[in-house]
């Protein structure tokens, strides 16, 4: 019989001893694959609930955190500030485009008057929007519900809309309904799984206005609700705060910056110790306390030495025993690594709260030109997403509502409405711009890629956050007045 058995080589003898020796004495493997076990793996117990499991276990929790540190952190607090100016800045436009002019300009008239008194709160449309967004950062959702007012209540259109906070929906409250639908932290669903109702709370049970805080709760049918939140998983139904994955990183900033300044007025100040060597001066001392304590009826021990401090004046001087000598304790200064350390925090809640670095802090020391104009393009385009989620979401729920209580009260006559309601209410949503940071030479390839044939002006105004047939009439209106006036200031320029 032939033997046919290869030679072993020298790296699989090698390998055989390195995994004997590793199971004799527990080595770790000195290369871990992202499912193992060891190494950097092997203390690490992640969390793998279900979108609604890991969120809704600790949602007060969470939510909580967040509105204490937005309180106590000024960069956080104008980071929501700036993500709002961006999303919505001077508010987001509607330009109806119904093709029957006149019905047109009935309706954005109409509209135009309304928004000033949208807001069941008393504020205006544009206001209602910059808190719904600061709301749906800051404690991961909210809710716009509508209220159908009477005529007499004196509204061009009898309709109205709610801002109702996170905290007036329960999340703890699950329950299985008869009629084989179930509640799921505080929102409804029936037995095909589609949302019907969400259960709130009448009033909100964190606000210190409340003098009889009622915890009952009432039915709002879903049809009557927007529930704006961002959505990271299928099947997700309540909101996460916007800068829960670096809210530990801004508490962490937040402790270190007060323990420096504290390090800080303790340099500041002068601290020194009296040293003795001579014995008799301490006893002389302690039946000097002896004296003074039983003069002033004071029945307590002498102080110890050492335990209570004296304080010295400006200009005054120190008169010491015998044998005794003053020496000036000198405080560590500021932290040198302060600077950096604060940065790299930064740098994290900016990621967090998804803006650059530069716009999260303000500090823009060591950036060149080229740097901030690429972080500022990938902010438009988070901006830009942002702007497109709130108008689908927010905007559409807003319009259509105001659209149908128009026609319903008698205010729009519109006879097939019921029929036509794509072609009546056919709208433009036009969402703020921003400013250029090159003018001059961002115009240019504007009208570059205009002149190319693979941009339009149409495209270029609402970049800029303008609709193209308001600035040809405008454009027309100036040339209409100039021509009046006998003035052209196109050919004077």
């Amino acid at each position: 019989m032939s033997n046919n058995t290869k030679p072993k080589s020298l790296f699989s003898v090698l390998g055989k001893a390195y995994t004997a020796i590793g199971r004799a004495f527990a080595l770790e493997p000195l290369f871990n694959t992202g499912g193992s076990n060891g190494g950097s793996q092997r203390l690490y117990s992640p969390q793998n609930g279900g979108p609604n499991a890991n969120i809704v276990a600790g949602f007060g929790r969470i939510r909580s955190y967040s509105r204490d540190v937005t309180r106590k952190i000024p960069e956080l607090d104008d980071g929501y500030d700036t993500r709002v100016a961006n999303i919505i800045g001077k508010g987001i436009r509607g330009i109806p485009m119904c093709k029957d002019e006149k019905l047109r300009e009935q309706i954005k008239n109409l509209w135009n008057e309304w928004i000033l008194d949208a807001d069941y709160d008393g504020f205006d449309l544009d206001s209602m929007d910059r808190i719904l967004v600061r709301e749906r950062d800051e404690a991961g959702e909210v809710f716009l519900r509508v209220i159908y007012r009477p005529m007499s209540a004196g509204l061009v259109v009898p309709i109205q809309f709610q801002v109702i906070e996170s905290e007036c929906l329960d999340y703890t409250y699950n329950e299985t309904l008869k009629d084989g639908g179930r509640i799921i932290a505080g929102i409804e669903f029936n037995k095909q799984n589609q949302i019907v109702a969400y259960h709130f709370f009448k009033n909100n049970p964190t606000d210190v206005a409340v003098i009889n805080k009622s915890f009952d709760r009432i039915r709002v049918p879903a049809d009557e609700i927007c529930h704006y939140f961002k959505r990271s998983r299928a099947g997700q139904l309540r909101g996460s705060p916007r800068a829960y994955a670096g809210q530990m990183q801004m508490r962490d900033l937040m402790i270190y910056e007060e323990n420096e300044l504290e390090r800080k007025k303790n340099s500041s100040a002068t601290y020194a110790t009296i040293q003795s060597t001579d014995s008799s001066v301490m006893s002389e001392l302690g039946n000097d306390i002896n004296t003074f304590s039983q003069d002033n009826g004071i029945t307590s021990q002498p102080q110890i030495m050492g335990t209570d401090p004296a304080v010295i004046n400006k200009g005054s001087v120190v008169h010491l025993y015998p044998g005794e000598k003053l020496e000036v304790t000198k405080v560590a200064e500021s932290d040198p690594n302060y600077d950096a350390y604060i940065a790299g925090k930064n740098r994290t809640a900016a990621k967090a709260m998804g803006l650059s670095y530069e716009t999260y802090s303000g500090d823009l020391r060591g950036n060149s030109y080229s740097g901030i104009r690429v972080a500022k393009n990938l902010e438009e385009i988070k901006f830009g997403v942002d702007q497109d989620e709130f108008i689908k979401k927010v905007k559409r729920f807003v319009w259509q509502k105001w659209f149908d209580q128009a026609v319903v009260s008698g205010i729009l006559k519109i006879p097939d409405y019921a029929s036509r309601k794509s072609y009546y209410t056919a709208i433009n949503w036009q969402a703020p711009g921003w400013k250029y940071i090159n003018p001059l030479q961002e115009i240019n390839a504007v009208a570059a890629e205009i002149n190319a044939g693979i941009s339009t002006r149409t495209i270029a105004a609402a970049a800029r956050g303008r609709d193209f047939a308001e600035l040809q009439a405008q454009i027309a209106a100036e040339r209409a007045i100039e021509q009046q006036f006998g003035n052209d200031a196109a050919n004077d320029a």
